[in-house]
């Protein structure tokens, strides 16, 4: 039925949209696809919900069995950013343009993007500030949704269950943003659709050659006021040895490891700014026409004065995955 080759398209790595799908399916068939299950005698039958995880893998509640090779559809915008736009200083996006766009008010407004149906990406330092050490816990909000401040937040905040901070991030330690990543596992998952889907992971040092155009969104502040609805800005990857030289000219004392990227331009007045932080840096793989998050939003020095400073999601996928994959279980 048309049900069962939903579900068996979706097997074969189509995927649903990371949607929940619907499938009173007999395991007949499913058999080509899935000769692990045909050997169990009670899952003749599957009823119920099937839920394609992060991980890649149907899963059943009912039956708590797991089925191999869904693959959730990241990084497929339905109304993607023009190429073409030009953006000088930053301009507002579109409904859809940036689906995993969240907007987090912790410590502050701050930014984040969705993972699979239910994980939030952003920086630790929204979480636990630089200049706030030793205070006690925020109330951790997040939405999605919608590129309006009021109309984002009129959707109603999704309960964070758990955070996970890399151990790598030190609060106390002024200089070094190092392992400035957090994951938010939210306590139920999101129903997708135009205006919320999920972003994809680089698996490639390619994300980072020199001059790649990404672009950045958020809620940030933009010409010294806060801006209520999601502007973006296209900025190119930098070389690594011209940052440097400008924290150098800075007379900066702070780190600059191989586990952060810089983009920008000097010349140019645009850039990621407070209240963009967690926010990621977004490129469209041309091969694959998905969008990735190559970077999260972590630090600079002031706003549209240079270079900005981003955690490098290469370094950590490894640890994204093994979060994620942990909680899933």
């Amino acid at each position: 039925d048309s049900q069962g080759a939903q579900m068996k398209a979706s097997a074969q790595g189509t995927g649903c949209w990371g949607l929940n799908c619907r499938a009173n399916v007999a395991l007949a068939g499913l058999q080509e696809e899935l000769p692990q299950l045909k050997q169990r005698e009670d899952l003749t039958l599957i009823d119920g919900m099937y839920t394609c995880t992060a991980q890649g893998t149907w899963k059943n509640e009912l039956s708590g069995e797991k089925a191999p090779r869904c693959l959730p559809v990241c990084g497929k915008p339905m109304v993607p950013v023009e190429q073409k736009q030009r953006i000088i200083g930053g301009q507002v996006a579109r409904p859809g343009n940036f689906p995993w766009q969240a907007f987090t008010n912790i410590h502050g407004r701050g930014g984040g993007a969705l993972l699979g149906d239910r994980w939030i990406l952003t920086a630790a330092h929204t979480l636990y500030p630089k200049d706030q050490a030793g205070q006690s816990n925020a109330t951790v909000d997040v939405f999605l949704g919608h590129t309006n401040v009021e109309k984002i937040t009129k959707l109603g905040n999704h309960p964070v269950r758990r955070v996970s901070v890399h151990p790598d991030y030190r609060q106390n330690n002024s200089h070094s943003f190092e392992g400035d990543i957090a994951l938010l596992e939210l306590e139920n998952s999101v129903t997708l659709g135009p205006n919320l889907l999920p972003i994809c992971l680089p698996d490639n040092e390619t994300f980072y050659d020199w001059g790649l155009m990404g672009y950045v969104s958020g809620f940030g502040i933009t010409e010294e006021k806060l801006s209520y609805d999601l502007r973006f800005v296209r900025l190119p990857v930098a070389r690594r040895q011209a940052c440097e030289n400008w924290l150098r000219e800075k007379q900066r004392e702070d780190v600059f490891s191989q586990n952060m990227f810089c983009a920008g331009d000097p010349t140019l007045k645009q850039d990621a700014c407070q209240g963009d932080s967690g926010s990621v840096f977004a490129v469209r793989d041309r091969h694959s026409d998905r969008w990735v998050a190559t970077g999260i939003v972590s630090w600079g020095i002031g706003c549209s004065r240079g270079y900005g400073f981003y955690t490098k999601l290469l370094s950590y996928v490894d640890w994204i995955k093994q979060e994620m994959a942990e909680r899933e279980d």
